[in-house]
């Protein structure tokens, strides 16, 4: 399992009133211009925003083209009324890597670390130069590689390695796999690190 920059937390009273405001301002029309670069400006970090400027005006495009009122509920479940789940977490068996941004100011990373801290089988990720949509913002994030892919890479070598499954699950789930050990990002090259350890 793989979750980016998310929380089992319940919101604080102030994220509540702050994310409250934002499905009032959501409902009316008139402020979707200032909405949107509200949102971009939260979303991604400066360096994405500058040299990807596209991704910004294209995600507000899509959100546009979203139902509001499916789009304000969604908002609300997961920034306002959003239950603790953490203590629950203890209870999964599945391996996760949980990835965070570190310029992420709507989940900042302690939110994902303290996931990582309660699930059993995980590692935690934080992508320097990331805010909170990482997988869109690998591109500009020059450690992205080393951040993310490495650890993934070690990720998935350690769980097939300890794949309980019979012989044709475990191959079947190594084809899902890169058979090369190095990977490469926008010039960026990167050999796994083997030695990372997964609890």
């Amino acid at each position: 399992m793989v979750l980016f920059n998310t929380t089992a937390e319940s919101a604080t009273p102030f994220d509540r009133a702050k994310n409250t405001l934002l499905t009032w301002m959501l409902a009316i029309g008139a402020l979707d211009k200032v909405v949107d670069r509200m949102n971009v400006s939260l979303i991604f970090s400066p360096e994405t925003r500058r040299s990807k400027a596209e991704l910004g005006a294209e995600l507000s495009r899509n959100f546009r083209s979203w139902n509001r009122r499916a789009v304000i509920n969604t908002v609300r479940a997961v920034l306002v009324d959003r239950d603790s789940t953490l203590d629950a977490l203890r209870n999964v068996k599945a391996p996760a890597l949980v990835v965070s941004g570190q310029e992420d100011t709507i989940l900042p990373s302690p939110h994902s670390r303290r996931i990582a801290e309660q699930l059993p089988k995980a590692r935690h990720v934080e992508v320097p130069g990331a805010a909170h949509l990482v997988p869109l913002e690998a591109s500009v994030c020059k450690g992205f590689a080393a951040a993310l892919i490495c650890p993934a890479n070690a990720f998935l070598d350690h769980e097939l390695r300890s794949f309980k499954g019979n012989g044709f699950l475990r191959k079947r789930a190594a084809a899902l796999r890169p058979e090369h050990s190095v990977f490469t990002l926008k010039g960026t090259e990167c050999v796994p690190c083997r030695a990372t350890r997964y609890r």
